[in-house]
């Protein structure tokens, strides 16, 4: 009976052993999976940001829009840097659901999320389209074009030769000053921006003339002394349809190049209710000096900036025709036969605003 009683117990002993190991190596199963449950955890982990907010990426987008704008702040109501058609390549280095930094002319600006599309790096779209396609700032601008305005424009030669450092107000009611007149850049090559500004503004006039405008300009020598606000109130008394400022412009980068046109924005406390039309005088003189010549568009900037804009209270528009920094464009700028191709291509772009 004893033995009986040992066996007995010696058998529910090896029993409840076998299962305690079992027990054990199930528990064993469950912790060599955990690494499995990190690692998947880990490939799902949302990508790292910078102070900004921003994923940071090292690739390419393209505009899906025309017109799209390229801000200085990731604001809607923030300073345009510059207008790009659609389909331009842009590089991107970061983004957000609702903005995109993109690199421009070496420095980081932004533009719409719902604007642009992730691309391979290779520029898809045909070439530039003609005068005649040209996409304008607003549906509301293509009324413009059925219309016939008086030909008389104020042309001003931008800058002089007389030193004024007097300060004066940027725009009507602000209380913020800039420098009454300038007398320009220096070319990388010797040439006087307020030189070669009077020289194109001259020959436009030539040309305007034989087309039947009457042309006003601010200035005709180098030795005067007006304030870009007086230039702007000769515009405003002259009758004219548009005023339209001739400029260089000049860069840290030697390597930068190209054309643009500057306009005020919509929503600009002075003269935003001249946007529809000055946007549209810009859109048709840029793309007429840079069809007649080659040159690269850079498009069309919106600032509160200039005193001229501001002050304007007629259609507006400055033509930076190019750049003094660069070397290259600079021996083009100065040369006759690049001159002839310029204003005629500049006047072919008032032509097509003013009819």
């Amino acid at each position: 009976m004893k033995k009986k009683l040992l066996y007995t117990v010696l058998v529910i002993s090896m029993a409840a052993t076998l299962t305690a190991c079992g027990k054990k190596k199930k528990i064993e199963i469950t912790t060599e999976a955990a690494p499995t449950t990190a690692t998947a955890t880990e490939a799902v982990r949302e990508p790292a940001k910078d102070a900004d907010g921003f994923v940071v990426t090292n690739d390419y987008v393209e505009t899906t829009v025309d017109s799209v704008k390229i801000r200085l702040t990731p604001k809607p109501d923030a300073d345009v840097y510059v207008m790009v058609p659609l389909g331009e390549l842009l590089q991107r280095t970061g983004y957000n659901d609702s903005w995109t930094r993109v690199l421009y002319d070496d420095t980081n600006f932004y533009v719409s999320s719902a604007e642009v599309t992730l691309s391979d790096g290779k520029k898809t779209t045909e070439e530039d389209a003609s005068l005649d396609d040209v996409t304008l700032a607003t549906s509301s601008d293509a009324d413009l074009l059925a219309r016939s305005l008086p030909k008389k424009i104020v042309i001003d030669p931008g800058n002089q030769s007389v030193l004024n450092t007097t300060l004066e107000a940027v725009a009507p009611g602000s209380e913020e000053q800039k420098q009454a007149v300038s007398q320009g850049d220096t070319g990388v090559l010797g040439t006087k921006e307020y030189d070669i500004n009077l020289v194109y503004a001259k020959m436009l006039e030539a040309e305007l003339t034989g087309r039947g405008y009457t042309v006003i300009l601010t200035r005709d020598s180098n030795d005067v002394d007006m304030t870009n606000k007086e230039r702007a109130e000769l515009a405003n008394s002259s009758g004219a349809s548009a005023f339209l400022r001739i400029q260089m412009n000049y860069s840290s980068n030697p390597s930068i190049a190209g054309a643009m046109t500057f306009c005020m924005p919509e929503y600009s406390e002075s003269n935003g209710e001249l946007y529809v039309e000055s946007h549209a005088f810009a859109t048709w003189v840029l793309k007429g000096l840079t069809e007649s010549t080659g040159c690269n568009n850079r498009g069309i900037y919106e600032t509160t900036r200039m005193t001229a804009v501001n002050w304007s209270e007629i259609p507006v528009c400055v033509l930076q025709v190019g750049f003094l920094s660069n070397e290259e464009e600079e021996s083009r700028i100065v040369t006759e036969e690049y001159q002839r191709k310029a204003v005629k291509g500049i006047a072919d772009g008032i032509d097509r605003y003013f009819n």
